[in-house]
């Protein structure tokens, strides 16, 4: 399995996709110091992601909102302009931080099929975000579901 961590220091910063993210599923989960809605710091739900070669669409998921924070658009092109939330963040309060990893940003000036942007907003408690961004084949995720849960299901 592969893996990487893109720490996040500055308002916006453009990476490239990972190219295990193109044709094949990936999972990215979002790491913060701050609560969002009734989300405490730590580690997001994880998102699933997969961007096809010949149109560069896009599925993700899951696309829904939980407790003040939504987590995917569900679906998008990158490179057409349009900022697409791929993981989401919800707000802080009072002051609205945020940070959001979108497949476009003209702001940004980053609008290629091959690369992602992501926009912080640092505001209350919000100082610090990671994403972990990790390749998810059949066979790996077999492999950690048994790893992580088996032992569990024996113990009992």
């Amino acid at each position: 399995m592969t893996c990487e961590r893109v720490d996040i220091s500055t308002t916006y910063t453009n990476m490239p996709r990972p190219t295990y993210c193109r044709d094949a599923m990936c999972t990215i989960v979002r790491w913060t110091d701050a609560y969002f809605g009734a989300w405490g710091p730590g580690f997001s739900l994880p998102v699933h992601y997969i961007q096809r070669s010949s149109t560069n669409n896009w599925a993700g998921g899951p696309a829904l909102c939980i407790g003040g924070t939504c987590f995917s658009s569900g679906a998008g092109l990158n490179g057409d302009s349009s900022a697409e939330t791929i993981i989401g963040s919800g707000y802080t309060f009072p002051n609205e931080g945020y940070v959001i990893l979108r497949d476009d940003s003209v702001t940004a000036g980053e609008t290629m099929p091959n690369y992602w942007n992501i926009v912080m907003n640092a505001q209350d408690d919000l100082s610090a975000a990671s994403y972990y961004i990790c390749s998810n084949t059949c066979e790996e995720t077999v492999f950690l579901i048994n790893q992580h849960y088996l032992p569990i299901l024996i113990n009992e």
